[in-house]
């Protein structure tokens, strides 16, 4: 018989297999709710190491920066104090740092919703699938980051005032042709590296044949050699070449702003130079997708990347609305400001017009010798006086106008300046939040893959952001991608 024709029995709802089955029911329920606070964890713990490293990179980049501003040879006093005044600045626009300490204690505060069998459940399963890289990326915590040591050895290093008097000086073309001598030297060295992952010296030290350990401290020494090397030089213009550049405009003797040098924008802003031709350039289109597509980044550090990414974007995202706000208010305020501009250069050329006929029927009356002549000018003179009956209420008008308007148009000019003011506060707030995210890409990954990114990213300077945006496009389109088959399969 076909056992397809076999009636099916049903269980009611007052037995105890249907209770077991209501029981597993919620269990699975209980497990599915367990394992979302678990993944919920785990993010914010990735959040909260990202944001303590971003806080400590800061605190100590604070520290390099004052004692690089302050190491400079002084000329005299007054140089001492517009150099003193800058790094004030720049320390007040770093101060951000407090808002990523408010968003760490609220993630802190946040991670207490779990049980402590949880937190135990959760430190095996994460140390289980991190395994060897979970160690690996502790000591490179423990360690001090690598901007800050780069820092830190450049200044104890004997060609820290050498190297500070050079890039004071230095020209766009000057710079480009040592970013590409460096550049290509960390190429030589990203080709002869023996390995196809970057191994750090422990690993190293643990191989087992003489030779192939020595191999692998000849490519780690070359390969860190010229990796410090361009990656001092960047990092100098990161952190000093901006805030040195800004003190050209300044007279050191009179303490006043002048006009920067010729080449002050250029070199400010090299970053968006072709360092081939030096012209301003944009990359080509789908350029950082292909620089991202040579790299090999491990999950544990592409999840410190994801979180950086966040805090980046949304920084990013409420500066730039900040800006249009501020760029809109700046057109409210100087659309009346041009209108009132134009009418007063009106009344100014009825003005001088009335200015000009006056001249003119002077010279008439200075001329005249005869009687037709005296008749002629008799009735020029009734034009001439009409002409300036008429004129007069006009250009008296014109001068209360002109007085009227003349606050109205210093109360613009002085809202105008603030608005301006508050707009370079944002535009300097945005460079620091890149340069924190440049940072922080430097810190996580590790020397090859730094390596490869700057070497691919020639004759462009390597740029983190739009490389981390890439790959955390792809790693969400691979999360999804594997969310949906498991739904599938579910």
């Amino acid at each position: 018989m076909d056992k397809r024709n076999f009636p099916k029995i049903r269980v009611g709802a007052g037995t105890p297999r249907y209770k077991i089955e209501q029981l597993e029911q919620l269990l699975q329920q209980k497990n599915r709710q367990l394992a979302k606070l678990k993944k919920t964890r785990q993010v914010l713990a990735e959040r909260e190491q990202v944001v303590s490293s971003c806080i400590s990179a800061q605190v100590d980049l604070l520290e390099v920066l004052g004692r690089l501003t302050f190491s400079l040879p002084e000329p005299d006093d007054a140089a001492y104090e517009a150099k003193a005044t800058a790094a004030v600045e720049a320390l007040l626009k770093d101060m951000e740092v407090a808002q990523l300490m408010q968003t760490a204690d609220s993630i802190t505060a946040s991670m207490s919703i779990d049980s402590d069998s949880t937190q135990q459940q959760q430190q095996q399963e994460v140390s289980g699938q991190q395994g060897s890289t979970s160690t690996q990326q502790q000591q490179q915590q423990q360690g001090e980051p690598w901007t800050v040591m780069i820092m830190r050895t450049f200044l104890t290093s004997p060609e820290c005032m050498a190297t500070l008097r050079r890039l004071s000086t230095a020209t766009a073309a000057d710079l480009a042709a040592t970013i590409r001598k460096e550049t290509m030297e960390l190429g030589f060295a990203v080709a002869r590296y023996a390995h196809p992952s970057y191994m750090p010296p422990a690993a190293v030290a643990a191989l087992e044949d003489p030779e192939q350990q020595q191999l692998m401290q000849r490519c780690n020494e070359q390969l860190h050699a010229a990796t410090n090397a361009l990656g001092r030089t960047v990092l100098l213009l990161h952190v000093v070449r901006d805030k040195v550049l800004n003190m050209s405009t300044l007279n050191l003797e009179t303490l006043q702003v002048e006009a920067p040098p010729d080449n002050f924008w250029e070199v400010l802003n090299i970053s968006t130079l072709n360092l081939e031709t030096l012209q301003v350039e944009a990359p080509p289109d789908n350029f950082w997708e292909d620089v991202a597509a040579k790299l090999d980044i491990p999950p544990p550090h592409m999840a410190q990347l994801h979180t950086g990414f966040l805090i980046y974007n949304a920084k990013r995202s409420e500066l730039i609305h900040q800006m249009q706000q501020t760029m809109g208010e700046l057109q409210q305020l100087l659309k009346p400001l041009t209108q009132q501009q134009q009418e007063l250069q009106e009344q100014d050329q009825q003005q001088h017009l009335a200015d000009k006929q006056q001249q003119v029927q002077d010279a008439l009356r200075s001329g005249g010798s005869n009687s037709s002549d005296s008749h002629f000018l008799l009735a020029a003179d009734n034009a001439t006086a009409a002409a300036q009956q008429g004129s007069q209420p006009g250009s008296a008008a014109a001068a209360a106008a002109a007085t009227a308007a003349a606050p109205d148009m210093l109360e613009c000019m002085e809202d105008a300046d603030r608005l301006l003011q508050q707009l370079s506060r944002q535009v300097w707030s945005l460079r620091e939040a890149s340069r924190c995210l440049i940072f922080h890409f430097v810190n996580v990954v590790d020397p090859l893959q730094m390596s490869l990114a700057a070497v691919h990213s020639w004759p462009f300077i390597m740029q983190p952001p739009p490389i981390i945006e890439v790959l955390v496009k792809q790693t969400v389109a691979a999360q999804q991608q594997d969310n949906s088959d498991t739904d599938d399969d579910a």
